[in-house]
């Protein structure tokens, strides 16, 4: 049945208000919403908000360009939810940020205000204009040192509530974090380091990714020495890092290609020295080395604290 059919059988009228929940495979839900626009006065419909808040949204190829006039310019409300906040909210496991759309003729949603399309593009061309982490991640590998990092990073809190699910939710360098708080990652020939006899698979929380001992580790970082693998670690967990995190990451998947790698550095400025990752780094060295103004890295801070601006209820 085509929307001619449907209006044909409404007696050439639009149906007044459409409630969808359309089904989220890839940009399907889009095409969904697309038609159901054109039938209906108004359409309220609850689905996946990535193609909005993606770093590269607003690139000429993407969904956001590919729906701009016949979604973007008919939105008039939009509320939005990141994948974490989603899976408690609506009770699912959801593996992308979530959006409330209301559609209508007339629209005029400001989607200019959403951070990624503007507020934050010297932390976007950042991530897009330097060596990227996504060129040195070697996947089922074992060999060597090596720091384990997550291609899939907490696919969901407990959608049940309590005690843990409200500090994940408050702690955004934890829900942001490549690494995990608790312990260290690296490994040298497969085996843990903290524990020289536990193969790596045998550390930290198991689920039903976790590998048999003697696999190799599916996504990790080679390093020449102990040091700088340490060193690396630690830079994943500075603000900075963490904030390009938070920018790039819109569902479950951890893009590489957003993150920037700064192993062949060689810089000195006032509150340090950057030789790869031969010695300890700092945020203040990141902030003068990529020339954050006070603003950026108030705007770091705040957002970190807690102040999610993407995500503001």
């Amino acid at each position: 049945m085509t929307n001619k059919d449907i209006l044909e059988k409404n007696g050439g009228k639009k149906i007044d208000i459409c409630l969808m929940n359309p089904p989220y495979d890839k940009n399907l839900h889009l095409k969904f919403l697309e038609k159901v626009i054109d039938i209906g006065n108004k359409v309220i419909s609850i689905q996946p908000s990535g193609w909005l808040t993606d770093t590269y949204a607003n690139d000429k190829k993407s969904n956001f360009r590919k729906f701009e006039n016949s979604i973007l310019k008919h939105i008039s409300k939009l509320e939005l939810f990141d994948w974490q906040d989603a899976s408690i909210m609506f009770g699912i496991i959801s593996h992308q940020g979530i959006g409330i759309y209301v559609c209508d003729k007339d629209g005029g949603y400001d989607y200019s205000n959403i951070p990624y399309l503007g507020k934050v593009k010297k932390m976007i061309d950042i991530t897009k204009t330097n060596e990227s982490l996504a060129e040195h991640i070697e996947w089922n590998k074992v060999d060597g040192i090596r720091v384990r990092t997550q291609a899939i990073k907490n696919a969901a809190p407990s959608s049940t509530g309590g005690g843990f699910t409200k500090r994940y939710k408050e702690n955004l360098r934890d829900k942001y974090s490549l690494m995990y708080k608790t312990h260290s990652v690296i490994s040298k020939d497969g085996y843990d380091l903290n524990h020289p006899d536990k193969w790596w698979s045998e550390i930290g929380i198991k689920n039903k990714y976790t590998k048999k001992k003697g696999e190799p580790i599916p996504c990790s970082v080679e390093f020449n020495t102990l040091e700088e693998a340490k060193n690396f670690e630690n830079y994943c967990k500075t603000d900075f890092f963490i904030y390009c995190m938070y920018l790039s990451k819109v569902g479950v998947h951890t893009d590489f290609s957003h993150l920037p790698w700064i192993g062949n550095v060689k810089w000195k400025g006032k509150s340090g020295e950057i030789n790869g990752y031969k010695n300890e780094i700092t945020d203040e060295m990141l902030y003068e080395y990529f020339k954050l103004s006070k603003e950026d890295v108030e705007l770091i801070k705040k957002t970190l604290d807690g102040d999610n601006i993407l995500y503001k209820k």
